[in-house]
């Protein structure tokens, strides 16, 4: 890998599944705030898919294991 590819891979966007991902995360950890930490990935599941977000149980399983919610 060249220096300047270095240095345009560290002033890169971050790809639109990361920022769907940060979303997503957002909206998890403010459902989970207002269930007081009940809820786990199943239950959780339903909150963004009710609201017409996009995520399957497995990605949000998998999102709140990565930020330990």
């Amino acid at each position: 890998m060249t220096v300047s590819g270095i240095y345009a891979w560290q002033n890169r966007e971050p790809s639109p599944r990361a920022q769907e991902n940060a979303r997503l995360v957002r909206r998890i950890r403010e459902i989970h705030e207002d269930s007081r930490g009940v809820l786990g990935g199943p239950r959780m599941h339903e909150y963004p898919r009710d609201e017409g977000e996009r995520g399957r149980l497995n990605r949000i399983a998998r999102l709140m294991a990565a930020e330990r919610i």
